[in-house]
């Protein structure tokens, strides 16, 4: 990436990190709030909680009934209104060369490119518009492994997911059995980024959640 970017820039590496969470004690209001950090900084540093930025809560759309909001048109639509936040949010940021900090009384230019997306796996599944693991015969948004294969330890070649792929799935009626949706993603704009790649599980949801101790048990 910095080969690509002007000569004289560095290159600032955005952190996205996304999360449902909960706003009261009785678990009734829930916000889905977007956070920004920067990868040019140490991990001890970017941890603190002045090293991470809230940008916005991503919009809500209402329903009536469940069987609303348990359609295939609801849920199309959510998908839809997610995609166009992200292109609204990030757009800004991202059609932009030149971004100017001062570093050690230096005036610096960077140039901003996500490097990295970190999500639980209902965002995750979001972000890469994949099917959610549940109902999904491929359910993870990094790679292609089928659902009959994540308990295959000898498995040797992972096929993995790819823009290049996913949109020739799309073109020739396959995206049902690659377990993605056919909605427009923001990313794919971008050929320099594969947001297949870019999106990382949140190693501290998982830990929360039990899931790592319960696969240490298991391997």
């Amino acid at each position: 990436m910095e080969s690509k970017i002007p000569i004289d820039n560095y290159l600032l590496s955005i952190i996205l990190y996304a999360n449902l969470t909960t706003c009261d004690h009785l678990g009734k209001t829930s916000e889905h709030p977007i956070y920004i950090s920067l990868g040019n900084i140490l991990s001890w540093q970017r941890n603190k909680p002045n090293s991470k930025v809230l940008v916005s809560y991503l919009p809500k759309l209402k329903v009536k009934d469940n069987a609303m909001k348990n359609s295939e048109l609801f849920q199309k639509l959510q998908r839809q209104v997610f995609q166009r936040y992200l292109q609204i949010l990030l757009s800004l940021i991202l059609n932009q060369n030149d971004m100017h900090f001062v570093v050690k009384n230096e005036v610096c230019p960077f140039t901003p490119k996500i490097s990295v997306i970190l999500a639980d796996l209902t965002e995750a599944v979001t972000f890469t518009t994949t099917y959610l693991p549940s109902i999904s015969k491929r359910p993870c948004c990094f790679c292609l492994i089928s659902n009959e294969d994540l308990n295959n330890m000898m498995l040797n070649n992972v096929d993995l997911r790819t823009l290049k792929k996913m949109k020739e799935a799309i073109d020739i009626n396959r995206a049902n059995e690659l377990s993605i949706h056919t909605n427009f993603n923001f990313f794919w704009k971008f050929v320099d980024f594969n947001i297949y790649e870019a999106t990382v599980l949140d190693r501290m949801h998982m830990l929360d959640l039990g899931i790592t101790k319960y696969l240490l048990e298991f391997t």
